[in-house]
């Protein structure tokens, strides 16, 4: 009944675009790469006993996002008149 909970998450993630700079800075085409690691554990404990331990993660992921806009600076602006218009 006395017993207090700990919940740890620990992570670190990189950044790095990849591409053509020109597509990138007028935002038609941009591809990013994320690159880390998670760390994840749960401590129960009671009266300075460790009651429960549970731990997980991941060692080492990689995911790549993507974002294509054909229209490249414009596409924001007409998504919000599109918003607007429908109101």
């Amino acid at each position: 009944m006395a017993c207090i909970a700990y919940e740890f998450h620990f992570a670190h993630e990189s950044r790095g675009r990849k591409g053509n700079f020109l597509l990138d800075f007028l935002n038609f085409n941009r591809t990013t790469v994320v690159r880390g690691w998670r760390f994840d554990a749960l401590v129960v404990v009671s009266a300075g006993v460790v009651l429960f331990r549970n731990f997980g993660g991941e060692p080492d992921n990689e995911r790549v996002e993507r974002q294509v806009n054909p229209l490249g600076p414009l596409q924001s602006g007409g998504e919000s008149l599109a918003r607007q218009m429908l109101q």
